[in-house]
């Protein structure tokens, strides 16, 4: 690839492609077609011509294309009902409701009929190719031409009107097409993979602990064996701390500030934080260390009692009054992670709750009372090994995943006008 600077032309082009590019109305490279409605007692069919609905675009395996429909009608319900079927290939995109704001589009190469949520733009493949269409699409905000109403609404008319630029050879079409159908390819890879280890663990947190009943796991690492004593979480707390009542800002640039946003299920969040004053004076009782297990105490009811164990470097958060910190003994903190956020465990952990569905809070000398079953401090330190590779493993690919889309984003700039 090479990087060009001239009017009309892409940033980023691939070698042995020259030329300006050719400004065009989306009107002159196919036709907008509204979708039709689809009535509840005429859906459910599951052999036939595929008819999409808004909800269809949101399926893991319709993330580029729309392969899968939830329903299917037969050649009679089309004659019966005299619904206009479309040819692929075309971009389909929601035209109405809020899913319109999602800005999302996906690629239909077959027959198909998409309900009246849905607009499609059938693609004049004299002018235009199927790959380079969605991904010329993928670079429009279809949703700045929403109108103003209670019901976010965009037409066919104002999608033909829209501006584009297109290459002057179908070749290059096809070139940067086929580049951006590899990278989605390969972003669906690592996506289906993310996926896959999440299942993975589910399944061997079910299997890797006592279920209901049981005094041992069904699955057990070598080498280990005997029944898991049972035990209070009483005896397994030494001392409890709660952190600073010292607010946080976005506009302060002190120490970052762990909120109850922040702890999740097993892990900590920090997609945002608030920091502390610069001057701020915190007891070191507040700050976070390695190893400490902290625990939400206030949120909604279905949220609040999360917990996740901080393998972080020490001092280098601190916490809020909505957090508290346990400290234990006899139990590793890396497998009291998983303990504690088992599915037996949270639903025990729950029935602590106290208050309304919006405002709820857990107070740690309720917990005190929940029973716990552990094994050998041995055993612990080796399932906890287990589930913290894992865990290691689907940060990566979330990682990879969303480089990846970045990556993407930054093309779409650079390699269109």
């Amino acid at each position: 690839m090479v990087s060009v600077a001239r009017n009309n032309t892409p940033a980023l082009r691939f070698d042995g492609f020259d030329g300006e590019w050719e400004k065009v109305s989306l009107g002159d490279l196919g036709i907008p077609i509204s979708g039709v409605g689809f009535p509840h007692s005429e859906q459910g069919g599951e052999t036939g011509t595929p008819f999409f609905k808004v909800s269809d675009m949101g399926q893991s395996d319709n993330q580029r294309e729309l392969l899968y429909a939830a329903n299917y009608v037969s050649a009679e319900q089309i004659k019966q009902r005299r619904w206009q079927v479309s040819n692929g290939p075309a971009v389909v995109f929601a035209k109405v409701g809020a899913a319109v704001l999602l800005d999302r589009k996906r690629l239909v190469r077959e027959t198909f009929l998409a309900d009246n949520n849905l607009m499609a733009f059938v693609i004049s493949q004299s002018v235009l190719l199927p790959d380079f269409s969605l991904s010329l699409f993928e670079t429009l905000s279809l949703s700045s031409l929403v109108q103003v109403g209670a019901l976010p609404s965009i037409n066919g008319s104002q999608v033909q009107a829209m501006m584009v630029s297109i290459p002057p050879t179908l070749q290059e079409q096809r070139a940067v097409g086929e580049l951006f159908s590899d990278l989605d390819a390969l972003i669906e890879q690592h996506r289906a993979k993310h996926a896959n280890l999440q299942q993975t663990k589910t399944a061997l947190m079910q299997r890797m602990f006592p279920q209901d009943g049981a005094d041992e796991p069904e699955l057990r690492l070598g080498g280990f064996s005997g029944v898991w004593e049972t035990v209070s979480f009483d005896s397994l707390l030494t001392r409890v701390e709660i952190g600073t009542n010292i607010l946080g800002s976005n506009r302060y640039h002190g120490i970052p500030l762990l909120k109850m946003g922040n702890i999740q299920r097993g892990y900590f969040d920090f997609s945002s934080f608030e920091r502390l004053p610069d001057n701020a004076e915190l007891p070191s009782g507040s700050l976070v260390r390695t190893g400490d297990f902290l625990f939400n105490t206030r949120n909604t009811m279905e949220l609040v009692g999360k917990g996740a164990t901080w393998m972080g470097e020490s001092g280098a958060f601190a916490f809020n009054g909505n957090i508290a910190r346990f400290t234990l003994e006899r139990v590793d903190t890396k497998f009291f992670n998983y303990l504690y956020n088992h599915p037996r465990s949270i639903r025990d952990v729950s029935k602590c709750a106290t208050g309304t569905t919006s405002v709820a809070a857990i107070y740690p000398r309720r917990l005190k009372s929940v029973q716990f079953q552990i094994p050998t401090l041995e055993e612990q330190r080796a399932v906890g090994e287990v589930f913290s590779n894992l865990d290691a493993l689907i940060a990566a690919e979330d990682r990879y995943v969303t480089q990846l889309k970045q990556a993407k984003t930054a093309l779409l700039q650079r390699m269109f006008v």
